[in-house]
């Protein structure tokens, strides 16, 4: 559970039923967590731990779903988040994690 002033008040994200070619199958609904990617289950963790155990800074190297959550998080625990991307991250990724 991420602590106080990491969380976004995160929820379970729903199932829902589809049908694939005859295949019934169920879908989880990440989009509807707080940065719309199921990293943000594990940043919560981490950020919580790091908050707890002291960190003064975050470092994280990622093209994109992983700087937007993990940057997300280290924001609202007030820890400085520095993330190296590639030249060919996506820019919407990237313009998220640096908001």
């Amino acid at each position: 559970m991420a602590s106080a002033s990491s969380a976004f008040g995160e929820v379970e994200t729903p199932l829902t039923s589809l049908d694939i070619d005859g295949t019934p199958v169920q879908a989880k609904l990440d989009f509807l967590t707080p940065t719309g990617s199921f990293k943000d289950r594990g940043f919560a963790v981490l950020i919580s731990a790091l908050e707890h155990a002291g960190a003064t800074r975050v470092v994280e190297d990622s093209s994109g779903n992983a700087a937007a959550s993990i940057a997300a998080y280290a924001a609202r625990a007030s820890i400085p988040c520095t993330v190296f991307a590639p030249e060919t991250a996506s820019p919407g990724k990237l313009a998220q994690a640096t908001a």
